[in-house]
């Protein structure tokens, strides 16, 4: 299951460019990242009702049904072709868009950033949930609770995205957003400050995930859009394909690494670290030209491979 999201992934992030326009696509994006922000938070929902009204074989048909619609609706795109590349192995097609990625500042920027997020984002959730159950004294469905609403401020932020960017700029978008997440984060560890009731406790740790997701939201929207919207149409399945190596990649060392802190500060320390280690990270794109950007366009032509003098859109396919 985990293989086969690998390549519908990959595949939908390299098809949104050829069927929308450019300057479309932010919001093509936006409304992506929303149904997906819905789906996590209605899936676990309805899957628990499910199982309780109907048992769990029942259940399991009807999540068959729901992969079977999926696949029904992917099957009535038309006239979206695989670009004319020549055939090569996994290896050399990932190590060819890590050189590609890592030759364009732009992109090495945004895989440098989000590799960066998600590793400190999964090292805080794996803290979270130690320092939420014995710091804190939270019950499995309090914490939950929290994490679910949280999920609330992604789906909020995917809606306003793209109209944000267009409002403000591009680049600003994207580093605020960045920052934005991990600032949010550090509500967390500010709770043990406060002497609060358990409502008011998973209040304000379910508004610093909301703020979180929001700030996430923001940055996703846009840094795969500019993923999509730089590198050649022959280049755009191993640029995709290798930058989520690397910005994927980081989230196992960073359920390890909170594990480890955990055991090493503790919890109420751990959490602290973390979060002011993100919060310093977050800053990285703040000295990449990205950050300058204010339209999508403007940030396409910051993708210029260097000595070529031209954008990377403008390039024919190499032989």
């Amino acid at each position: 299951m985990g293989t086969a999201t690998v390549f519908y992934e990959v595949a939908y992030q390299s098809t949104i460019p050829k069927i929308v326009a450019v300057d479309s696509i932010p919001s093509a994006n936006g409304l992506h990242q929303a149904t997906y922000s819905v789906s996590q938070l209605a899936g676990p929902s309805a899957a628990g009702f499910l199982v309780g009204k109907l048992g769990l074989s029942p259940t399991f048909a009807v999540a068959a049904a729901f992969f079977v619609g999926a696949t029904l609706s992917g099957a009535l795109l038309r006239d979206v072709k695989a670009p004319g590349v020549p055939r090569q192995s996994a290896l050399r097609t990932i190590g060819s868009g890590l050189r590609y990625t890592w030759s364009l500042r732009p992109l090495r920027d945004l895989c440098t950033q989000a590799g960066l997020s998600n590793l400190h984002e999964q090292c805080f959730l794996t803290v979270f949930l130690i320092f939420a159950a014995r710091e804190l004294g939270l019950s499995g469905t309090a914490i939950g609770l929290v994490i679910g609403i949280g999920s609330a401020g992604a789906l909020a932020g995917s809606l306003v995205a793209a109209r944000i960017g267009a409002r403000t700029t591009v680049g600003r978008t994207l580093t605020g957003g960045v920052v934005l997440a991990a600032a949010g984060l550090l509500l967390v560890p500010l709770v043990v400050v406060f002497d609060l009731g358990v409502v008011a406790l998973v209040a304000l740790l379910a508004l610093a995930f909301v703020v979180n997701g929001f700030g996430v939201a923001l940055f996703n929207v846009f840094a795969v859009s500019l993923r999509q919207a730089i590198p050649p149409e022959h280049q755009l399945g191993a640029v995709t394909a290798s930058y989520r190596l690397v910005a994927l990649g980081t989230l196992p060392v960073g359920a390890f690494a909170g594990g480890a802190l955990s055991d090493a500060l503790g919890a109420d320390r751990a959490i602290w670290v973390v979060g002011v280690s993100y919060l310093c990270v977050s800053f990285w794109l703040m000295f990449s030209p990205l950050r300058s950007a204010t339209t999508l366009e403007q940030a396409r032509a910051l993708g210029v491979r260097p000595g070529s003098g031209e954008t990377v859109g403008e390039q024919t396919p190499a032989p």
